[in-house]
């Protein structure tokens, strides 16, 4: 919110640096508003006239949960208008269409479908795919958009042509929660592992993972009797350290502390 007033003010180099500094600090401090940041982060880079960090950090957000900023409890009595998708969207059609490439067409419509403009947001994807078909960020992101249609086999379709090379986190991400709502936990386990193997963590891998195992251990007719004590206590064990981690992070993310009541 400070860095969009900083630039409000005077869009002066001074100011974007300034902007650019807030947004540095939010990104390194907080989970929420993490994609929003990002986005903002880009659009900076680019008025400054940095087109490869523009691109980078474009790229960065696209690897973000897009969930992260609606799963966390915020304050209703606060202002956050200029942080809502509608407000970031022209920006996302800035970098689109000075940044030419799939990445920023895929971040285009990704903002137009979180800006509530899904017809839009869905030509957008459909016309990167036909130029670059093999693109898997683009992929990744015509998965997210699917799935989130409720449209389940069309986002598993769009996930088997995201190659394994250098795979998006949103591929993996995407395909965990396919896996989970259908119900294949193997998959779904799978999946959330593969994120949790990234550099960065992905709070969503980790509350993720944290109810699969604390199911296993939750007793269930006699589901519960196919594994060993031990095992059943090493589930629990790294369910708990997992739920650590994520409240650690972001002590306000809601998956994590709704599995507090698993936990129990």
């Amino acid at each position: 919110m400070a860095a969009r007033a900083t630039i409000a003010s005077e869009r002066s180099a001074a100011n974007l640096r300034s902007a650019e500094a807030l947004v540095d600090r939010s990104l390194l401090k907080f989970q929420d508003f993490r994609q929003e940041a990002l986005v903002l982060d880009s659009w900076l880079k680019l008025e400054s006239g940095n087109r490869k960090a523009a691109l980078a950090q474009a790229r960065a957000a696209l690897d973000v949960d897009p969930e992260l900023t609606s799963d966390h409890w915020h304050d209703p009595l606060l202002f956050l208008e200029p942080l809502k998708w509608k407000s970031l969207a022209p920006m996302c059609r800035r970098i689109a269409d000075e940044l030419k490439f799939s990445t920023t067409r895929a971040l285009l419509g990704l903002c137009l479908f979180k800006a509530g403009e899904r017809d839009e947001a869905v030509q957008t994807i459909s016309q990167g795919l036909t130029h670059d078909p093999d693109n898997g960020v683009l992929q990744a992101t015509n998965a997210y958009i699917l799935f989130a249609l409720s449209r389940v086999e069309d986002a598993r379709a769009s996930l088997r042509l995201v190659g394994r090379a250098d795979k998006p986190k949103l591929a993996a991400l995407v395909s965990a929660r396919v896996c989970h709502q259908v119900g294949d936990i193997v998959c779904a386990e799978k999946a959330y592992r593969e994120l949790l193997a990234h550099e960065i963590p992905t709070m969503a891998a980790m509350t993720g993972l944290t109810e699969i195992l604390l199911r296993k251990t939750v007793v269930q007719g006699d589901h519960i009797q196919e594994k060993p004590p031990k095992q059943l206590r090493a589930d629990r064990d790294a369910a708990e350290e997992l739920l650590r981690k994520a409240r650690a992070l972001s002590p306000n993310y809601r998956p994590a502390n709704e599995l507090l009541e698993i936990a129990k």
